[in-house]
């Protein structure tokens, strides 16, 4: 398994690629759809996660879904975040604002503890809320793709009108039990705990 991370120029995001036998799944959509295309080669995409949706991690999601004809999962709050510039952030945090259009059918919602299959994998879904209303994790091996809910060096933000500083605690104990854990976060360097 390959895991290619990207970082975009709008606010720095990571988005993931994760390849397994010419297969790949994308995490997150903050980078454009030709850096994705460059680094996917003849991989087919299986998938897109979202590890939720504030606006610098949905930002190109429409032109992904577009071009790959698959389906992204999340998290069942990130639909009210598409089309609303005040719930993904966008126009609280910016001088512009995202608004993502998607047909309806092409998004599926995951729960805590499911487990996917994709990437001939099991991928574990985690809820770590805190950060915002929609944030999960997705779990490949020992390695947790986690968002904006830990960094290297800190935490997400929990100021947010769907943010909570109790839920974004027990989130934290959640990747704790886990360790040791390779950690692929939203911002920033991935790290191990």
């Amino acid at each position: 398994m390959e895991i290619i991370t990207l970082i975009s120029n709008k606010a720095l995001c990571n988005t993931y690629i994760i390849k397994n036998n010419n297969k790949c799944v994308v995490v997150d959509c903050g980078v454009t759809l030709n850096a994705v295309k460059n680094k996917i080669g003849n991989c087919k995409v299986e998938a897109i996660f979202l590890t939720h949706a504030h606006f610098d991690h949905i930002y190109y999601l429409k032109e992904y879904l577009q071009e790959f004809n698959c389906c992204v999962y999340g998290n069942k709050n990130c639909l009210e975040k598409f089309s609303d510039e005040n719930k993904n952030e966008s126009c609280v945090l910016t001088s512009f604002s995202v608004k993502v259009l998607i047909d309806s059918t092409k998004f599926k919602a995951v729960l805590d503890s499911e487990i996917l299959h994709f990437l001939d994998s099991e991928i574990q879904v985690i809820e770590l809320l805190g950060h915002s209303n929609c944030s999960m994790g997705y779990k490949i091996e020992n390695n947790l793709f986690s968002g904006d809910t830990i960094f290297l060096n800190g935490v997400g933000r929990y100021d947010f009108w769907d943010s909570s500083r109790e839920e974004l605690v027990a989130s934290l104990n959640k990747i704790k039990k886990l360790s040791p854990i390779n950690i692929y976060c939203g911002h920033g360097d991935n790290f191990s705990l």
